[in-house]
């Protein structure tokens, strides 16, 4: 039994859970961390990244657990 309360955040929309889109905002994070670190924008980088491991922990990591009896 899971003792999690369930999330309701923004990130919790039905919009951000399909799996294209949530590869194609972790590869635009990573672009743009990629390009600020080519050109020497540290400060802008660091944030990058910082958005890249929320990201990857938001939409990959930390993903609520399915219930044992899905609706049908």
């Amino acid at each position: 039994m899971d003792d999690r309360p369930e999330r309701k955040g923004k990130l919790d929309q039905p919009l951000h859970w399909p799996l294209w889109l949530r590869l194609a905002i972790m590869a635009g994070i990573a672009v743009w961390f990629v390009l600020d670190l080519y050109h020497g924008n540290s400060m802008w980088a660091a944030i990058a990244f910082a958005m890249f491991c929320y990201g990857a922990w938001t939409f990959f990591l930390n993903r609520p657990k399915t219930p044992d009896n899905p609706p049908h």
